[in-house]
């Protein structure tokens, strides 16, 4: 039995498919659909198993929308397992670490939460 499951998100699929290959884990296609108000819903191909799962999705442009889709998926993804790692190939609004100038808001220390509050345990982010 496979130690992981893979989900790839959709701007994500294809090195979601070979981190799957490469360790050797059930991989997870997800399919997503747009609303006329640019809403999305996004629909898991199978059922996780009960095992640890990597979620990998981008939050490339368009950052608002692959992000909510990677925090959909976490969420979805934690249903299933107590281990979920979050596997981002771009973070949106990493530059935004800290507060440049006064009164701005440091948006990826809320990003940051949003990723806890979804479920991620783990938080990978290549730079």
């Amino acid at each position: 039995m496979a130690k992981f499951t893979v989900i790839g998100g959709n701007a994500s699929q294809d090195l979601a498919k070979r981190l799957a290959r490469k360790l050797k884990a059930t991989y997870i296609n997800t399919e997503l659909r747009a609303f006329p108000d640019e809403e999305n819903k996004i629909t898991l191909s199978a059922k996780p198993k009960k095992n640890r799962i990597i979620v990998v999705q981008s939050t490339c442009p368009p950052v608002d929308s692959n992000l909510i889709q990677c925090l959909s998926l976490i969420s979805k993804a934690k249903q299933f397992s107590p281990s979920v790692i979050a596997v981002v190939p771009y973070m949106g609004y990493a530059r935004q670490d800290r507060e440049f100038l006064p009164r701005e808001v440091v948006s990826m220390q809320v990003i940051a939460k949003l990723f806890k509050a979804a479920g991620a345990t783990k938080l990978i982010v290549v730079d």
